[in-house]
C-alpha cells in the first residue's frame, strides 16, 4: 500500500550528501510519498531532459507520461514495506520518449516510522533491451538446422550461418564476401536472377525447390525461402534467404511416385493380360511394359525352346529396336548368362556384364557379337508356370547400373502375371482347336454323308435307269449289251465304296485282319494294272508299268492289290486326258518301293498333311469334279503299316503332280549281299 501522505515538508539532513548525489553518475532523485520530485541530481535531470531549475515540484507523471506513471503506482502498492520496489517503463513524456528505464525506490522514513518520501533511482537500459531481441535473433539463426544465409542485390554473401555450413559445406569464413554462385550448379543460375529481381520488387519467395551443389561437389535438392532485408527507410538492400534439404523428400516422393506409377503399369498391365488371350499380342505387351518401367533400352522375350543341339531359343517378342537388328545375329544360346533363366534358377541382375566372371567365357565371340546391340546392365527374369520354364524375359542397357531393385521385384512380379496369361492362353488355343475340330468334323460328318449319298445314289441311279430301259424291250442286241455292261459297271463301283465304307469300320474298330503269306510284290501291282488298264484306256491316260526283279515280301495280296489298285487309281483319276502315269517296283537295300508317278492336278501344300485322312479331299464337295468317298489312301495307309511298310506322298503343288511311294520289307529269303548294297545303286527305276 501507498504510505499515508506526511503534512510535514521532506527536509534533507545532511547537505554535504546533497553535494555527493549530485555529482553522482548514477540518477537520483528525491520524491515525496505522492511522487513529486523534490529534488535530482545532474545525472537524472540529463536522462530525462529537464533542466536542474525546472525540475522540483514538477509531478512524476510529467516527466515519464502517464502510462509510466501508472505502472510505478501500480508496482508501489504492491510493494511490502521498506522493500525496494523496482519497476521498468517506457517513457510516453517528451522530451525522453521511447527511453526504457529502470526505476528504483526506498522508502524514507522518520523517528516515528512515517514514510516521509522516497529515494528514486533510474538506470536507462534502452539500448540494452533494444538489443535483446537481435541477439536472440542471432542466437535462433545460429542455431537453426536450417541453412540461413543474407546476401545484397548482387548475390554476394554477407552472413553464413552454422546450419549454411552443415549444409553446403563451407564454413563462414571461406563464404561471406563471396558470390552466391559458388554453391549454385552452372545450369541453375538463372534462378537466381529471378528470385533477385522478386526481392527487388519487395517480394518474398516460398518453398522454390532447386539444386545446389556442396563442397564435396555433390549435388542436393534444396528448398528455399527467400524474404527482402530493408534499411531504416524501407529500402529493399539485401536478401535474407533459408535453404532447407529435401533431397530425402524428394527422393522419398520420386520412390513414392514410382511406386505409384510401377503399380499402375502393374494394374494397366494385369487388366491387358486379363483380356487378352492372343499371345503373340500378350507376350508383346509383356515386354513392352517391362521395357518401359526398367528403363531398358531393349527388352525380349524369348521362348524356351531348343533346337535339336539344345543350344538355340526362339525369338517371341522384342521392344526399343526393330527386330532387323537380331536377324543377323544367332540366337541366344545355352551359355552361362541364359542357363539360369531357361533351367529357372531365379532372376540375374548386373550391374556390369563385362565384370561377371562368365562374361566372354564361350568361343567364338567371347563375348558381345561385334555389331551387337551393346548391352551392360542386364536383367533376366524366367517365366515359370508350375514347374515348366515356358520361356524368359531378358533386358539390357548400354550403361552400367540401370537396373534396380525396384525393377527387379517389378519384373518378378510381372513374369509371374505372365506365366498365368499364358497359360490362359494356352487353355484358350487348346479349346479353341478342339472347338475347330469338333466344328470340322461335324462338318466332315454332313460332308460324309453327303458323299456317301452321292456316290452310293449315283451307280444306284444308272443301274436302276437301265433296268427300266431293259424292261421296255426295246433294245437291239447291242443295246442290251451295253446296259449289262453299265449296270455291270455301276455295280462294281458301289461295291467297292461301300467296301471302303466297311473296310474303314473295321480299322476304327481294330478287327482288319490280313492273311499274311510270301509272295511276289510284282503279282500285286500286275493284277492292279490289269484292273485299271480299260479305265486309262477310257481317259486317254498313258500308263507306264516297270516292274523289274522279283521283289518278295510277306503280306496279304490281296490286300496288297487293293493298296496298289486305291493308289494307281487315284493317279489315273486326277489325271487329265492325255497324261501319264508311271509306276515302277524297285528294291533298294532290304526294302521294296512301289513308286507311282503322275502329271495331274497335284496336291497343295496345305494338303498335303491331310491327304492319309478319312473322307479328306482337296477340292470342295459342292464342286466335286471326282468321285469317292475320300476313303483309299486311308485305307492304304492303314494297311501298308500293318504290313511293316510306309507310305508317302509328294507334290510341287497344284497341277504338278504327286508322287507316292509305297514301302515294303523284303521277306529274309530273298534278300542277298547284293540286296544290302548301297541304295545310289538303285537310284533308278530297273
Amino acid at each position: 500500500m501507498m504510505p499515508e501522505r506526511s503534512s510535514r515538508a521532506f527536509v534533507p539532513e545532511l547537505e554535504q550528501l546533497r553535494t555527493v548525489l549530485r555529482l553522482a553518475d548514477a540518477a537520483i532523485a528525491l520524491c515525496t510519498p505522492d511522487l513529486t520530485v523534490v529534488w535530482a541530481n545532474d545525472a537524472y535531470t540529463r536522462l530525462l531532459g529537464r533542466s536542474l531549475d525546472t525540475l522540483p515540484g514538477t509531478a512524476l507523471a510529467d516527466l515519464v507520461g502517464p502510462r509510466a506513471h501508472r505502472s510505478i503506482v501500480r508496482a508501489l502498492d504492491g510493494a511490502p514495506d521498506e522493500s525496494p520496489v523496482d519497476v521498468e517503463v517506457e517513457l510516453d513524456a517528451r522530451p525522453a520518449h521511447g527511453r526504457i528505464l529502470r526505476l528504483r525506490h526506498a522508502q524514507v522514513v522518520d523517528e516515528t516510522g512515517a514514510v516521509t518520501g522516497f529515494v528514486q533511482t533510474i538506470r536507462d537500459v534502452t539500448a540494452e533491451r533494444q538489443s535483446e531481441p537481435a541477439a536472440r535473433l542471432a542466437a535462433i539463426v545460429e542455431s537453426s538446422d536450417d541453412a540461413i544465409v543474407g546476401k545484397t542485390l548482387t548475390g554476394i554473401i554477407t552472413s553464413w550461418n552454422e546450419g549454411a555450413r552443415r549444409l553446403f559445406g563451407y564454413s563462414a569464413d571461406e563464404m561471406i564476401g563471396h558470390p552466391i554462385q559458388r554453391i549454385m550448379p552452372p545450369d541453375r543460375v538463372d534462378d537466381m536472377h529471378r528470385i533477385l529481381g522478386k526481392i527487388r520488387e519487395g517480394e518474398r519467395v516460398e518453398h522454390f525447390e532447386t539444386e545446389r551443389v556442396r563442397k564435396d561437389g555433390r549435388r542436393i535438392q534444396v528448398s528455399l525461402s527467400v524474404s527482402p532485408i530493408r534499411d531504416a527507410t524501407g529500402r529493399v538492400v539485401g536478401a535474407s534467404k533459408i535453404a532447407r534439404d529435401v533431397t530425402e523428400r524428394r527422393r522419398a516422393e520420386n520412390a513414392l511416385r514410382e511406386t505409384l506409377e510401377l503399380l499402375a503399369t502393374l494394374n494397366r498391365t494385369s487388366v491387358l493380360l486379363s483380356g487378352e488371350l492372343e499371345l503373340e499380342k500378350l507376350v508383346q505387351a509383356v515386354t513392352d511394359a517391362a521395357t518401359e518401367v526398367t528403363g531398358a533400352r531393349f527388352g525380349a522375350f524369348f521362348y524356351n525352346v531348343a533346337d535339336e543341339n539344345g543350344e538355340s531359343y526362339m525369338l517371341y517378342s522384342l521392344s526399343g529396336v526393330p527386330r532387323e537388328q537380331f536377324r543377323d545375329f544367332p540366337l541366344p544360346r545355352k551359355t552361362p548368362f541364359f542357363a539360369p533363366t531357361f533351367d529357372g534358377e531365379g532372376i540375374v541382375r548386373l550391374d556390369d556384364v563385362r565384370r561377371d566372371p562368365r562374361y566372354g567365357q564361350r568361343a567364338p565371340h567371347h563375348g558381345t557379337p561385334p555389331g551387337h546391340i551393346p548391352v551392360t546392365s542386364y536383367l533376366a527374369a524366367p517365366v515359370v508356370l508350375r514347374g515348366e520354364v515356358l520361356g524368359g524375359l531378358f533386358f539390357g542397357h548400354p550403361d552400367p547400373g540401370v537396373f534396380s531393385e525396384r525393377d527387379e521385384r517389378f519384373v518378378a512380379g510381372l513374369a509371374a502375371q505372365a506365366a498365368i496369361a499364358m497359360d490362359n492362353a494356352r487353355l484358350y488355343e487348346a479349346e479353341r482347336r478342339a472347338r475347330a475340330n469338333a466344328e470340322a468334323a461335324s462338318r466332315a460328318k454332313d460332308d460324309l454323308l453327303s458323299i456317301v449319298s452321292h456316290e452310293l445314289r449315283t451307280p444306284l441311279s444308272s443301274i436302276m435307269g437301265w433296268v427300266a430301259v431293259l424292261r421296255q424291250g426295246k433294245l437291239g442286241p447291242a443295246g442290251v449289251q451295253r446296259a449289262l455292261e453299265t449296270i455291270e459297271r455301276s455295280g462294281r463301283v458301289q461295291r467297292e465304296l461301300i467296301d471302303d465304307l466297311l473296310d474303314v469300320s473295321r480299322i476304327v474298330a481294330g478287327s482288319m485282319n490280313l492273311e499274311l503269306e510270301r509272295l511276289d510284290l510284282r503279282s500285286a501291282c500286275e493284277a492292279a494294272v490289269d484292273v485299271l488298264r480299260p479305265d486309262a484306256a477310257a481317259k486317254n491316260v498313258r500308263l507306264d508299268v516297270n516292274l523289274g526283279r522279283p521283289a518278295f515280301v510277306v503280306g496279304d495280296a490281296i490286300r496288297l492289290q487293293q493298296v496298289v489298285s486305291n493308289v494307281l487309281g487315284n493317279a489315273v483319276k486326277f489325271s487329265s486326258p492325255g497324261g501319264r502315269v508311271e509306276m515302277s517296283l524297285v528294291r533298294r537295300g532290304t526294302d521294296a518301293e512301289i513308286v507311282v508317278r503322275d502329271e495331274g492336278i497335284g496336291i497343295e501344300p496345305e494338303f498335303l498333311p491331310l491327304v492319309f485322312e478319312p473322307f479328306r479331299q482337296a477340292e470342295d464337295i459342292r464342286k466335286r469334279k471326282c468321285g469317292g468317298l475320300g476313303l483309299g489312301l486311308t485305307i492304304v495307309k492303314n494297311l501298308i503299316e500293318q504290313q511293316g511298310g510306309t507310305v508317302a506322298v509328294e507334290s510341287a503343288g497344284r497341277d504338278r503332280g504327286a508322287l507316292f511311294t509305297i514301302t515294303l520289307p523284303l521277306a529274309a529269303a530273298t534278300r542277298s549281299p547284293a540286296d544290302a548294297a548301297p541304295a545310289a545303286e538303285h537310284a533308278s527305276p530297273e
